[in-house]
């Protein structure tokens, strides 16, 4: 089975734990399992066979599409607290 996946936090600098969307399931694998330049926040194409995953591979357009998104919501946070409409006495 395919399906997305997020790489959510890593435990004990040694296990990575994924979230992955569709499955509403969250999987536990080895750092070092990962693909090279995985990390926190990164979104992965994953193959799962008997509720594990079997393998994984980098979504880059996915991960940028977020980051991008979050970026953006934060800007527009940050934009409506820069200002109060109260003067200071």
């Amino acid at each position: 089975m395919n399906t997305l996946g997020v790489i959510d936090r890593m435990e004990d600098n040694q296990y990575a734990v994924i979230l992955a969307e569709t499955e509403g399931k969250e999987f536990v694998v080895n750092r070092g399992e990962l693909p090279d330049g995985a990390k926190e926040g990164t979104w992965l194409h994953l193959i799962l066979e008997n509720e594990k995953v079997i393998n994984m591979t980098i979504d880059h357009d996915k991960t940028m599409a977020q980051k991008t998104k979050i970026k953006n919501q934060l800007a527009r946070i940050k934009k409506k607290s820069s200002g109060s409409k109260f003067k200071r006495k």
